[in-house]
Formats: C-alpha cells, sequence, structure tokens
C-alpha cells in the first residue's frame, strides 16, 4: 500500500483478570513515555504522537488522553521517569466509555430453595467488571470515579475522532455520543469529530471498519493536524 508517513506502534496492556484498573493505564503509559524516551531511535517526532483504539482499546486510550495531566495515573517506576505521556490526538472506535453506564441490570437474588433457572449448572460467566476493578462496581461508586474519563476532562484534551456504528450490539452507540459531547462542552466546538457509521456492528462482527476506504477519513484527520 501507499505510505502515508505515520509510524505505527501496536502496545498491549494488562487485561482485565490479568490485572485490575488502574495497570492497564499505567501500562499505556509507560509505553507512550518508553516511545517518546526513545523517538531518535526509533525515526519519530516526539512532538506528534497519536493514540487509538477499538472497543476496551478506546476505553485505554480516551483515559490515558483524560488523565495526561495528572501524576497519580500513571506509575513512573515502569521506566523513563519524567518523560511526558502526552498525546497531541486520539481516536477512539466504539469504545466503552462511562463503565457504570455499561453495567448489566442487577438481578434480584433467587428465593431460599427456589428451583435453578435456566442455563444454571452451566460455568458461570467471568464478571469483567468486578475483575476490572476488584469488586463490584455498584459497591464501590466512589472508586468508580476514578474509572470515568468524564470526570477528569479538561479544555487541554487533545483533538478526537470518535466513531461508532448505530447497529452496535456490544457497546451502545450512546457511548460515542456522551464522549463527544463532553469533550464539546470543556473544549467548544471542533475538539471533536463524531461519526456514526449507519447500519454497522462492532468491530470483529462489521468488517466494514477494516476497508480501505474508511481508513481515509482517519489519515485526513490526522493530516490536519500533523502535517
Amino acid at each position: 500500500g501507499v505510505t502515508k508517513g505515520y509510524a505505527v506502534v501496536s502496545v498491549e496492556q494488562r487485561l482485565a483478570g490479568e490485572a485490575q484498573f488502574p495497570y492497564g493505564l499505567f501500562d499505556l503509559k509507560a509505553a507512550i513515555r518508553y516511545l517518546r524516551a526513545n523517538a531518535a531511535q526509533y525515526k519519530l517526532d516526539p512532538e506528534k504522537f497519536a493514540l487509538a483504539g477499538d472497543s476496551a482499546g478506546a476505553y485505554y486510550a480516551i483515559m490515558c488522553a483524560a488523565t495526561q495531566d495528572i501524576p497519580g495515573f500513571e506509575d513512573e517506576t515502569m521506566g523513563n521517569a519524567g518523560v511526558s505521556s502526552k498525546v497531541q490526538a486520539v481516536i477512539g472506535f466504539y469504545g466503552c466509555y462511562d463503565l457504570m453506564k455499561m453495567l448489566p441490570p442487577e438481578m434480584p437474588e433467587p428465593p431460599k430453595g427456589a428451583a435453578p433457572g435456566p442455563g444454571a449448572g452451566g460455568p458461570p460467566m467471568p464478571d469483567l467488571y468486578q475483575s476490572l476493578v476488584g469488586a463490584k462496581p455498584r459497591a464501590i461508586h466512589g472508586l468508580m470515579y476514578f474509572t470515568n474519563p468524564f470526570n477528569f476532562i479538561t479544555d487541554k484534551f487533545p483533538p478526537i475522532l470518535i466513531q461508532a456504528g448505530t447497529k452496535d450490539q456490544i457497546v451502545p452507540p450512546s457511548q460515542s455520543q456522551m464522549l463527544y459531547d463532553k469533550v464539546t462542552e470543556k473544549c467548544g466546538e471542533g475538539r471533536a469529530e463524531l461519526e456514526f457509521f449507519e447500519g454497522w456492528n462492532h468491530g470483529g462482527f462489521s468488517t466494514d471498519w477494516y476497508e480501505p476506504k474508511h481508513q481515509g477519513h482517519i489519515y485526513q484527520f490526522l493530516d490536519k493536524l500533523f502535517k
């Protein structure tokens, strides 16, 4: 394919079940510090870092951008202390942002001695939210405040492109609308761009996300900022 002039680095963070919040965020910021500290070696421009993620990765990308001026949201013992973990642009694809609004409805406890309900007897589904924060989120409202990027977005939030499908069956597209509204409220018109794609499902279910024609707008967004 035609080169666009961007270097791409794929970063892993520890997942729910491997480590609780905020270790995944610490991992991502450590990777940014490492890349900025070694920018010359990798031929990167340390002043032009963009962060993109999809689904849970979008959550971490936006969380990283929202908290980039708050020392408590990174662990500098992981390397390159004193190097900035800021990014100059961020992109979120079909992300979940306000985790409390993503919680499934609470199921009442069955009465003692009741027959098991449908599906009982099989292995229980892991509660990803409980794995991520180490407790039932509704029981730790105060701590869940710190998982919500909306609580930390200020007028210094970087330019953002937000995309979602209207038929997403994994993450409600309203999450993307809420992010757009919050950035616009704090930063004014023009800081955030929001695109909904009619009929598209979550990534992995709709292959449209991976088509070259879709990638084009992502490069337009970056070129406008960086070139």
